[in-house]
């Protein structure tokens, strides 16, 4: 629709364009959506609107649609202790702190630990799930934030091990067709999506996902992701 049809200014929208060219604001392309109608979508020369980009740690909100929706699914359960989905992981030595990382804590960023695993994980020759728990923790899980790329990785671990599928797999099924994201991909590490970076998607179909949080789980009147989630 236009813009007005929502209640937004037509050349308020065009002076946000012109003052990202003048201040020189390195925007590929934009979408805005009010009251579920699309009243602008644009991109600068050389991109195209339909090109897709690296979203980056937008990744992690499709890893926690997956775990909702596993959790929907009660395949998991948000206070299940991780340590019991990696019955490989050696135990000695192990912090009894890294046994109590719940899949809550992985989602909230408070596993324990004083820093961000994925830089351990990424310059270590053992299995990422190994490097993890066995990362230095400082606090006790649940009661401190530290952004944790890592963390979300392991979700994607567990997503693969519940589901047998890979996480990008899982979320084909149960939200991308639905969604109709059909040009999408996902990196990996081995078999298993990278979790907490690594989708290459259009702007369109990222707008999608955010749309359906807007709509508390709904997507064109089908129930996709649970409202209390």
């Amino acid at each position: 629709v236009i813009p007005e049809q929502v209640g937004i200014r037509s050349d308020l929208l065009a002076q946000v364009l012109t003052e990202c060219l003048e201040r020189n604001i390195q925007l590929h392309s934009l979408l805005i959506v009010r009251h579920g109608k699309l009243v602008l979508e644009t991109a600068k020369f050389p991109t195209a609107r339909e090109d897709k980009h690296l979203v980056y740690s937008c990744s992690k909100t499709f890893t926690a649609t997956a775990v909702g929706i596993a959790i929907d699914e009660k395949l998991i359960k948000l206070d299940d202790r991780i340590i019991d989905y990696f019955p490989e992981v050696s135990r000695a030595g192990l912090d009894e702190n890294a046994m109590k990382i719940t899949i809550r804590n992985l989602l909230m960023m408070a596993t324990g630990h004083g820093l961000d695993s994925v830089g351990d994980m990424c310059n270590s020759d053992l299995s990422w799930p190994e490097v993890f728990f066995h990362s230095e923790m400082i606090y006790e899980p649940g009661t401190t934030f530290v952004y944790d790329s890592g963390g979300t990785y392991m979700l994607s671990e567990i997503i693969s091990r519940v589901t047998g599928k890979s996480m990008f797999e899982y979320m084909k099924e149960k939200v991308f067709e639905p969604l109709d994201i059909m040009d999408v991909s996902w990196d990996v590490h081995g078999r298993v999506n990278t979790g907490a970076w690594g989708v290459l998607i259009a702007p369109r179909d990222l707008c999608k996902l955010g749309l359906l949080y807007l709509n508390k789980g709904v997507w064109e009147g089908k129930r996709i992701l649970s409202e209390e989630y």
